[in-house]
C-alpha cells in the first residue's frame, strides 16, 4: 500500500498529540491520584490512619491527587512547597499543613517543614 507523502499540517497534529500525551503522563495529580486508586483495596486495614506527604514543586498537584483518591480517608498531611507557592497552596489545601521552604539553601520553612514532617 503506498501512502501519501505527510504534510506538514499532518505531521504537525502528530506532534502535538505526542506532546499531549506526555504532558498528561507526568501530570503528578493524575498520577497520584490513579496510582493510590489502584491500590485503594490495600488500603482498607489503614482508614483513618493514612498519613500523607508530598514534597517539591509538585507537592501542591501531589497532594490534590491523593486527596482526590483517598478524601477523609487522609487523617493528616505535610506538604513543603517552594516559599512562593506556600500562600496559594495553604488556600487550596486546607486541612493540610504546608510549609514554603528554599532550594537548594534551605530556609527556616524547610526546617520547619522537615521537623513537621519528621512529626507525622
Amino acid at each position: 500500500m503506498i501512502h501519501p507523502p505527510a504534510t506538514a499540517s499532518h505531521l504537525g497534529q502528530i506532534a502535538r498529540k505526542c506532546l499531549d500525551e506526555a504532558v498528561r503522563a507526568v501530570d503528578p495529580r493524575r498520577a497520584v491520584r490513579e496510582g493510590l486508586e489502584r491500590g485503594a483495596d490495600k488500603l482498607g486495614e489503614l482508614e483513618g490512619h493514612i498519613r500523607m506527604a508530598a514534597l517539591g514543586k509538585a507537592g501542591v498537584a501531589m497532594a490534590q491527587g491523593a486527596r482526590e483518591a483517598l478524601g477523609d480517608r487522609i487523617r493528616e498531611g505535610v506538604v513543603v512547597v517552594p516559599e512562593a507557592l506556600a500562600d496559594a497552596a495553604r488556600r487550596e489545601l486546607k486541612g493540610f499543613r504546608v510549609h514554603g521552604g528554599g532550594h537548594p539553601i534551605p530556609t527556616e520553612g524547610s526546617a520547619q517543614g522537615a521537623a513537621d514532617l519528621l512529626q507525622l
